[in-house]
């Protein structure tokens, strides 16, 4: 009798422990904030022949050269070269992303601004 009594306060004790981890959780779950698109963005332009490194509406001179997400390497001059070793020099108002996309800064964070604002 005794060792069904000690087994069922075991199980018993296991339960209210297991609840009361589970229920903790939940909380910290809630507490948490819902994880909204990245705000920010990452971007190198070109402006007034300087590599400028874009981060959100922060702008820095770029001194160094900078290896992108698609293996293309980007001087601080501006030329822009892609893993079979084909160059390009970015022009004034013109924007690299990290995926190696050149296109016009202006096109690029207008259409960035509508995707965030949405």
């Amino acid at each position: 009798m005794k060792k069904i009594m000690l087994a069922f306060f075991l199980c018993f004790s296991s339960g209210l422990l297991f609840a009361q981890t589970t229920q903790k959780k939940m909380e910290s779950k809630a507490a948490q904030p819902e994880m909204k698109h990245d705000m920010k963005h990452e971007c190198y332009m070109m402006k007034e022949h300087a590599v400028m490194h874009c981060t959100g509406n922060d702008a820095t001179l770029q001194k160094t050269s900078v290896k992108l997400k698609n293996g293309s390497v980007l001087t601080a001059d501006g030329k822009l070269t892609n893993e079979k070793g084909v160059s390009t020099l970015l022009k004034d108002g013109q924007c690299v992303m990290l995926s190696g996309e050149i296109g016009d800064y202006e096109a690029m964070h207008k259409e960035m601004k509508e995707i965030h604002n949405h």
